[in-house]
């Protein structure tokens, strides 16, 4: 994994509405990227301003479990 993502925090608006709008170009289907957004909606609200690291993707793993 690459140290340079690992430190990154996407915390300013224009920084995640970037990187959803990369995401949004990244597929064709309407299904999956409604389901990918969502997502990603999802894990920004859990990541509240943190940085995203291992502790947290495994905090939304677990919450997408329960």
């Amino acid at each position: 994994m690459s140290s340079c993502l690992y430190k990154t925090s996407f915390t300013t608006s224009d920084s995640l509405a970037a990187l959803r709008t990369m995401l949004s170009n990244s597929v064709v289907s309407p299904h999956t990227k409604r389901a990918y957004l969502t997502a990603f909606d999802d894990l920004i609200k859990l990541t509240a301003g943190r940085p995203i690291s291992r502790m947290v993707l495994m905090e939304y793993r677990a919450s997408m479990i329960a």
